[in-house]
């Protein structure tokens, strides 16, 4: 990376170096097939998102924050020829060396890069694709640079969170505290997850400098009752229960914390 980082982007750099380990496990290119997958899912919704664009031959695809690859190389199977990049040295490294093992290196590049200053050419991608990276970003200077990158006519495909202050209000106070301390996953298993220091879900202002550069955005919402299943387990079948839930009572959509978000260029 020749890149100078900021303080932030540091700190992100260091924090996902520091998770490379659990970045490593095989890839499953079925995963999407599975049966706990479909509309109700917003990460098989991605998937489906870019799917279903068929790419034609020599369609370039960005996978925006690729981590350790394993989407990237789904998408490269798909028949896209992909270029992925991370603020993460280290998992651009475990990106190519799956890409190796996968037989994928031809139709793949990674490389270390920040996204508020892409090195790829104007008008360069077809595809825009993340997932869970918006919001670890700087939106002022990253919009634009994904907007310059991406073809007239092109699409940018992210699933993120999104801030919901009334709920979030709730799960602040008792007895949702007791039930969910902050970074539990799943009370069940006792599974956790820690944020960075700088990340910090989606919120109104964000989506106003998104759509300043992108006016045709569009916005899915999911997951209201999804959240019991940090409690009980069993995420897919909240994700359904929700699901039709969206379909008896649209409005209830409003109050889904997780997006998404499609943008046309």
């Amino acid at each position: 990376m020749n890149q100078s980082l900021t303080e932030r982007q540091q700190r992100e750099r260091e924090e996902y170096n520091s998770r490379v380990s659990a970045a490593k496990s095989e890839i499953d290119f079925e995963h999407f097939s599975h049966k706990r997958f479909g509309p109700w899912s917003p990460y098989w919704r991605v998937y489906d998102l870019v799917r279903s664009r068929r790419p034609p031959p020599q369609a370039r695809l960005l996978s925006y924050g690729c981590g350790g690859g394993k989407s990237a190389l789904i998408y490269a199977r798909m028949g896209y020829t992909v270029c992925g990049f991370d603020i993460s040295d280290g998992m651009v490294d475990v990106a190519r060396k799956r890409a190796e093992k996968y037989a994928l290196a031809d139709r793949t590049t990674f490389s270390a890069q920040a996204a508020e200053e892409l090195d790829y050419p104007d008008e360069f991608f077809d595809v825009v694709v993340g997932e869970d990276i918006l919001h670890h970003v700087e939106l002022n200077r990253a919009i634009p640079e994904m907007h310059r990158v991406l073809k007239p006519g092109g699409v940018a495909i992210f699933k993120d969170s999104l801030a919901t202050p009334r709920r979030d209000r709730v799960r602040r106070l008792p007895p949702i505290t007791w039930l969910l301390p902050p970074g539990m996953k799943n009370r069940r298993t006792g599974e956790t997850y820690q944020d960075t220091a700088d990340e910090r879900p989606l919120g109104d202002n964000d989506l106003v400098i998104v759509r300043r550069q992108f006016p045709k955005m569009k916005i899915e919402r999911f997951h209201v009752l999804t959240l019991l299943a940090k409690i009980f387990g069993n995420r897919p079948f909240f994700e359904r229960l929700d699901w039709r839930l969206f379909k008896v009572l649209p409005f209830f959509r409003r109050l889904g914390d997780h997006v998404v978000i499609v943008l046309e260029k």
